[in-house]
């Protein structure tokens, strides 16, 4: 009998550890559903900050191309979009990859929530991810180290 107790027990904690995870799943790819937007940033890094939080940061690019599509910068429920654009220069909040200097070329292709990085020096590329930023100690060093204030 005290089997069948423990058996039962541990199906309840089996089924409710997947519904947790399929439900934290679903509101993970509700909320980055707002970048598929259309938007492409070609640039070169002229800055870069980087937080102690596994290299969060914040790189302002000079940007050389943009394509907008539907992207407009507004509040989001929860969270901030990872880039701000304003006139020539682009910010995006990431993680900042080890060794990235200035110069580097980088295309932020929010449809396909990547960052590509080409090391000029090295000659090697990168690939990073993109996310709407929902930790709040980034989304602190963001607003706090942004040279384009947020509206959140």
């Amino acid at each position: 009998m005290r089997y069948l107790y423990l058996v039962a027990l541990f199906i309840g904690f089996i089924s409710l550890s997947i519904n947790c995870y399929h439900s934290d799943k679903r509101r993970f790819e509700a909320t980055n559903r707002v970048l598929l937007n259309g938007l492409l940033i070609k640039g070169r890094v002229m800055d870069t900050k980087i937080s102690g939080n596994h290299s969060f940061g914040v790189l302002l690019l000079k940007v050389d191309s943009v394509e907008k599509g539907k992207f407009i910068d507004t509040l989001l429920k929860q969270g901030i979009y990872p880039y701000k654009i304003r006139g020539g220069m682009a910010e995006v909040y990431t993680c900042v990859p080890y060794n990235i200097q200035k110069g580097t070329k980088v295309v932020v292709d929010s449809d396909k929530k990547t960052v590509f990085y080409h090391y000029i020096v090295e000659n090697k590329d990168y690939k990073g991810n993109l996310l709407v930023v929902e930790n709040p100690y980034d989304i602190e060093y963001a607003n706090a180290h942004a040279i384009f204030k947020s509206n959140n």
